[in-house]
């Protein structure tokens, strides 16, 4: 084999094995990918941010603040509950201004994520809680926030239907 065969299998090798990484965190993570606003933009989310936060108007559909009927209080109690239904280790509360912070382990390499969540009260009763989750470590979170994220809606949605 030549050099150059060499040098191209030296470099092959690691770029294939990084991408490989890539795809198979992306698939751990379940993050939905064919969803708005397309696998182009999700992409280039995933593997350019670190963070996800709700905000009205995203054209990440998930990244919808949360709506809900319940009263603040109620809201963050029921969120406070799904934190700990999820295993997420709760670093500090703030029951009176409806916030918390939890800290969220990633499953395969153990990375330690940042969860806040405020609920403030709608007009006309009930609640909206913003999150924010935030990877510790990195530029590319490879849609690990997104997943805190919709495991969290996905728990709380549940708690408060039951």
């Amino acid at each position: 084999m030549t050099a150059l065969g060499w040098l191209l299998k030296i470099v092959a090798i690691p770029v294939l094995l990084a991408l490989a990484l890539v795809a198979a965190t992306l698939v751990a993570n379940q993050v939905p990918l064919a969803a708005e606003p397309g696998i182009t933009e999700r992409l280039r989310t995933y593997l350019g941010s670190n963070r996800v936060e709700t905000l009205a108007g995203s054209r990440f559909p998930e990244r919808e603040p949360m709506v809900t009927v319940l009263p603040p209080a109620q809201a963050y109690q029921e969120a406070r509950e799904a934190v700990r239904d999820l295993g997420w280790e709760l670093l500090a509360e703030n029951p009176d201004r409806y916030r918390l912070h939890a800290e969220v382990r990633t499953p395969i390499l153990r990375f330690q994520d940042d969860f806040r969540l405020e609920i403030e009260s709608v007009t006309g009763g009930g609640s909206r809680i913003q999150i924010r989750s935030s990877s510790r470590v990195g530029q590319a979170d490879f849609g690990a926030n997104t997943r805190h994220l919709l495991d969290f809606q996905q728990v709380f949605q549940g708690r408060i239907s039951d």
